[in-house]
């Protein structure tokens, strides 16, 4: 899996972008980046699976659990997985795994993870005993290294599948919004507020694209803008296409509504505090499975799009550092090969 890591960063070398400074390798699946007080970075491994038990993916995969899944901090130079033992699913050979997608800081001793799904709620009880596990939003402690689910967010779309359409769940995207946690749900369609009694309300829904065909909107990531709004970025379903993702602004109880159009394949977006902009990561510019053709974009103030890295390698994730640039997590599809670069921002 290194082989298609180098094949990523040779393709990158090749179109004339220098990538900045390797901040962490040897990572499964890497997605989600974060930044604690001190300024240590976490990044998400949704792992590799493992042998069994066994269950149908909602791609019609087969995909078999594994403990699999880690939280890996770079602090001071200095890589360390402090959680191991996580939950992952994954087909044979460990690519494109589910397991821990997101992270948010509480405060340096504790995070919260989205453990994902990718399948009916109801196919948790194929899993047994690990079932539980999955479609959660799970508390960690990272001193002891402990962790513990504390909400069932799949449960909220079996008992009220928001979107009306076919039961599906996969917590992705998270966002700590004062004692809440506001969690993206790609198979849902659906962005959930999880309160701290474990309750959940739904903030919003996203109904299908109006394409030729439609296509699900697959809402991957949630962050919180300037003016305090919500914004989300769409990944939409297939089948995949160049300039059908979006990003979308939305205030509880109002509709959400399109601000950026003609993406593609959004997997993470951040406002960077620096300059205030907005940046856009594609998981594939040219449209999956095209994974060496992810992007960051900048929106600038008028709308129009500036290409900050191009012919990334299935990027998964994006956060800004304490110095302002860019760190993006590569090759998050594959096992063994992820790495977190460090981009400067022009």
């Amino acid at each position: 899996m290194k082989r298609i890591l180098l094949l990523g960063v040779l393709a990158a070398l090749a179109s004339g972008y220098t990538f900045g400074q390797v901040i962490a390798t040897g990572l499964d699946n890497p997605r989600g980046i974060a930044f604690d007080e001190d300024g240590a970075m976490y990044v998400t491994e949704a792992g590799r699976g493992g042998t069994a038990p066994c269950i149908l993916a909602s791609t019609g995969a087969t995909v078999c659990y594994g403990p699999t899944g880690a939280l890996t901090r770079v602090a001071h130079g200095v890589q360390q997985r402090v959680l191991v033992g996580l939950p992952s699913l994954a087909a044979a050979g460990g690519g494109s795994a589910t397991g821990p997608h997101d992270i948010a800081i509480q405060n340096k001793n504790n995070v919260y993870l989205t453990i994902g799904l990718g399948a009916p709620p109801s196919r948790r009880q194929q899993l047994g005993q690990f079932g539980d596990l999955f479609g959660h939003l799970i508390r960690a402690n990272i001193p002891s290294g402990q962790w513990t689910p504390e909400t069932d967010i799949s449960e909220h779309e079996q008992e009220t599948n928001p979107d009306g359409g076919a039961l599906d769940s996969n917590p992705y995207g998270i966002l700590k919004s004062g004692l809440d946690y506001v969690v993206a749900d790609a198979g849902a369609n659906a962005v959930l507020a999880v309160h701290p009694n474990h309750k959940i309300d739904t903030l919003a829904v996203f109904p299908n694209l109006p394409t030729t065909p439609p296509r699900q909107a697959v809402p991957t990531t949630v962050v919180f803008g300037p003016d305090g709004a919500y914004y989300v970025g769409l990944l939409t379903g297939g089948p995949f296409g160049v300039g059908f993702a979006q990003v979308l602004r939305f205030v509880p109880g109002q509709a959400p509504v399109p601000v950026v159009t003609g993406l593609t394949n959004v997997v993470d977006i951040a406002f960077r505090p620096h300059d205030g902009l907005l940046y856009v990561l594609e998981i594939a510019a040219n449209a999956i499975p095209n994974f060496g053709t992810g992007a960051l974009l900048r929106i600038e103030a008028n709308g129009s799009k500036t290409v900050i890295a191009a012919n990334l390698f299935a990027p998964g994730g994006v956060a800004f550092g304490p110095d302002g640039a860019a760190y993006v997590s590569l090759n998050s599809i594959s096992p063994g090969g992820g790495a977190v670069v460090r981009i400067p921002i022009p």
